[in-house]
C-alpha cells in the first residue's frame, strides 16, 4: 500500500493538530443545515471574555441553544462590544 495518499496526509494533519491543542469533533455533532459543531461553537465563543460577555449582555443567559444565532449577532453587530 502506498504511503502517499489522501487519507495517509489528513491522518498527519489530524494527529499533530490533536497533539498541539486542537479538539477533533465527531461527525455525528456537526450540524450540516447550519454547517457547524454547534456545542464546538458555543465552546469556544466561551473563550472569547469581551465577545462573551456582550453575548451574555444580549441572550441573557449562558446556557444558549442557537450558535448560529449568536455567530450572525457578532458578524452583524461588531460595534456592539467594540
Amino acid at each position: 500500500m502506498a504511503i502517499h495518499t489522501e487519507y495517509t496526509f489528513e491522518t498527519e494533519i489530524v494527529n499533530h493538530l490533536s497533539q498541539n491543542g486542537y479538539r477533533v469533533g465527531k461527525a455525528s455533532d456537526f450540524d450540516k443545515e447550519l454547517a457547524m459543531d454547534r456545542a464546538l461553537v458555543l465552546e469556544f465563543l466561551k473563550t472569547q471574555t469581551k465577545d462573551w460577555k456582550a453575548i451574555s449582555k444580549v441572550y441573557g443567559n449562558e446556557d444558549l441553544g442557537e450558535p448560529s444565532q449568536i455567530l450572525l449577532f457578532l458578524l452583524l453587530t461588531p460595534h456592539f462590544y467594540s
